[in-house]
């Protein structure tokens, strides 16, 4: 096999490697934030919990994500994450499991 042949395998390898990985590495990273009124507020949520939600949308692992249990008087703003493992985790599944993380802001009263 000459030299020639033995680039062109490797750059084509390398093309499809980096075609595949991108897409996966990249497929759901995302942050979503909502905000119900946001005038007094830690720099540190007031709580996490860790939501895993399936396939079917009626499904999750233990049920909603009850945010009342970390905020007893009201969330403030309520951030949903999702990184680039927990991305991963969900490409990898098919989309049968889908772990996110849910921060909580807990309401203040202006005194």
């Amino acid at each position: 096999m000459s030299k020639l042949k033995l680039n062109y395998l490797f750059s084509v390898g390398l093309t499809l490697l980096i075609t595949a990985a991108l897409p996966i590495l990249l497929t759901g990273c995302y942050t979503v934030r909502f905000y119900h009124d946001t005038d007094i507020l830690r720099e540190k949520h007031d709580g996490e919990i860790t939501s895993t939600s399936m396939l079917f949308p009626v499904s999750q692992i233990g049920g909603p994500t009850n945010i009342r249990s970390a905020c007893p008087s009201g969330a403030s703003m309520v951030e949903i994450e999702q990184s680039t493992l927990d991305g991963l985790t969900h490409y990898l599944s098919l989309g049968f499991y889908s772990p996110q993380t849910v921060r909580v802001w807990c309401k203040r009263r202006s005194r």
